[in-house]
C-alpha cells in the first residue's frame, strides 16, 4: 500500500501536477526528451534549460532546447489544455485552434508550432504523435547543434535537471527537502518565448567555422 507521505507533493510541483504518479510520468517524459535531444546525463549543456515559470499566475515547468520552448506542463485550472509541446507543423493536422504560436525560421526550413493539448493525449501517445515528436526532436537539436546559452538566462533550474534522473533527488524535490530560493522563476511565458525568438541568431554559433 501506498503511504500518504509517497503522494505528497511540495511546492509548486503541487500546483502543476494532480498527484505524484503524474508528476513521476513527466519527469520521465522529459527525461526522454533530454536523451532524444542529444544530452548526455551528468553533463553541462549549455542549449538546454529547464526553468519554472508563471501563466495566469500558476506555475509551469518549461523544457527549452536553444532558443526554442520543446516541452511545457501547467496545472489544473491555468487553462483546459495542460501540455505545451513543439512539433513539426506538416506531422499533425490538428484544429488550429490547438496552435499557441509558431517560430520564426529560416528560408527552406520546415515550419515548427507550439501546440496546447490535453495531458491524457500525451499520456497515452499514439505511434504517430510520437514519430512526430521524435522527428520534431531531431530537427530542433540539429538545427541548435552550435547553440551558445544568452548571459541572461539565469533562471536555469539545475536541481530540476537532476531529479529529472535521479530517484533520490527527485524524491527531495517533491517532497519539499529543497530549499525553496532555489527554485527560481523564469519571466512570464510569452516574453520569454518572444525574447529567445527575436534574440537566437545573435547566440548561434558555428564552433566548426574558420
Amino acid at each position: 500500500m501506498t503511504s500518504p507521505e509517497s503522494n505528497f507533493l511540495a511546492e509548486p510541483f503541487d500546483q502543476i501536477f494532480v498527484d505524484r504518479a503524474e508528476a513521476d510520468w513527466a519527469f520521465d517524459f522529459l527525461a526522454d526528451t533530454v536523451k532524444r535531444l542529444g544530452i548526455r546525463r551528468g553533463t553541462y549543456d549549455p542549449r538546454f534549460a529547464l526553468t519554472l515559470t508563471r501563466r495566469a499566475g500558476k506555475p509551469c515547468l518549461h523544457l527549452s532546447f536553444g532558443g526554442w520552448l520543446v516541452a511545457g506542463f501547467g496545472g489544473p485550472g491555468v487553462t483546459p489544455h495542460r501540455v505545451d509541446l513543439a512539433l513539426l507543423a506538416d506531422r499533425v493536422s490538428w484544429d488550429e485552434r490547438l496552435v499557441e504560436f509558431s517560430f520564426e525560421r529560416k528560408e527552406g526550413e520546415p515550419e515548427v508550432r507550439i501546440y496546447h493539448l490535453p495531458l491524457a493525449m500525451i499520456r497515452s501517445l499514439t505511434s504517430d504523435l510520437a514519430a512526430a515528436y521524435e522527428a520534431t526532436l531531431t530537427f530542433i537539436a540539429d538545427k541548435f547543434q552550435h547553440w551558445q546559452r544568452p548571459a541572461h538566462w539565469k533562471q536555469h533550474n539545475p536541481e530540476i535537471i537532476e531529479a529529472l534522473f535521479d530517484r533520490e533527488k527527485r524524491e527531495a524535490l517533491f517532497s519539499g527537502l529543497l530549499a525553496e530560493k532555489e527554485l527560481r522563476y523564469e519571466r512570464h511565458f510569452t516574453a520569454f518565448s518572444q525574447e529567445l525568438a527575436e534574440e537566437g541568431e545573435r547566440y548561434e554559433v558555428d564552433v566548426g567555422a574558420t
